[in-house]
Formats: structure tokens, sequence, C-alpha cells
């Protein structure tokens, strides 16, 4: 059974133009997981027209 597991962060610094304002500061991690089914990536396709232009330049 496939196990496919995702972590993130993510921050933020806060500075308020006014200085006196307090000054704020903010972060948040997660934690994905899915247990069993397909994996969902797929190979990506270049079509060939494209391919051709990218090669010519």
């Amino acid at each position: 059974m496939p196990l496919s597991l995702g972590l993130g962060l993510q921050g933020e610094y806060l500075m308020p133009l006014q200085k006196d304002l307090p000054r704020f500061v903010q972060v948040s991690a997660r934690v994905m997981w899915r247990i069993g089914g397909k994996s969902k990536r797929t190979a990506s396709v270049m079509p060939n027209r494209i391919a051709k232009r990218r090669l010519m330049s």
C-alpha cells in the first residue's frame, strides 16, 4: 500500500508603517499524507511544435 507524505512551512513578518504599532510574526507548518491509491503525478509532455520552437531559439 503506497504512502505519500508532504511537509510545508510558511512564515510572515509584518512591520507596520507607524512606529508605535507592534511588529507581528506568524509561522505555520503543515503535514499532509495520503494512504493508498495511485500516484497523481503524470509525466509532463511537451507538444512537438513548442519543443521545436524552443530548440531553434
